[in-house]
């Protein structure tokens, strides 16, 4: 379209200033429905999470004492009972691994001739589905370890 009278350019000014105020507009409703739609998802993960708490840094710091224990001479005995269910681990390591299975519960992995694999809290794995980023898992003592969805829990033993 070709502007030829000054009242076109003003009418094709107007137009093209409408444009840039409906996609500044547009712009700022995206933000704000990402901003609502982050903020629904971290209240999710909260409702989930905050009342598990509690139970994980139990089960974590039992899995730790037990581990310290077991280093210590547990003999052949290779799994105990917690409030739970059961955990285990592999002579040798140093770190108790938690990883999700095919029915949805978290268990113990062990590797090798000692390979066990028991259930272990299974209101844990609600977490797990949560895929929670690196931090919200720091908060609440897990981490994730290389590329594979494992929690697990260090026991500063001697290899």
């Amino acid at each position: 379209m070709r502007i030829t009278t000054e009242v076109e350019a003003a009418a094709a000014m107007r137009a093209l200033r409408g444009a840039e105020a409906a996609t500044v507009a547009a712009e700022a409703a995206y933000r704000r429905r990402m901003a609502a739609a982050e903020e629904k998802a971290a209240a999710r993960r909260d409702a989930v999470v905050k009342p598990l708490e509690g139970e994980v840094v139990e089960l974590f710091a039992a899995l730790q004492e037990w581990a310290k224990r077991a280093r210590a001479g547990w003999g052949d005995k290779k799994s105990i009972d917690l409030a739970g269910g059961k955990v285990g681990f592999r002579k040798g390591s140093d770190k108790l691994e938690i990883v999700h299975d095919k029915a949805g519960e978290l268990v113990l992995e062990k590797f090798g001739a000692d390979y066990a694999v028991t259930t272990v809290a299974p209101k844990i794995a609600e977490i797990k589905r949560l895929e929670l980023g690196d931090a919200e898992l720091a908060q609440i003592g897990l981490k994730r370890t290389a590329g594979k969805e494992k929690f697990f829990v260090e026991t500063g033993g001697a290899k």
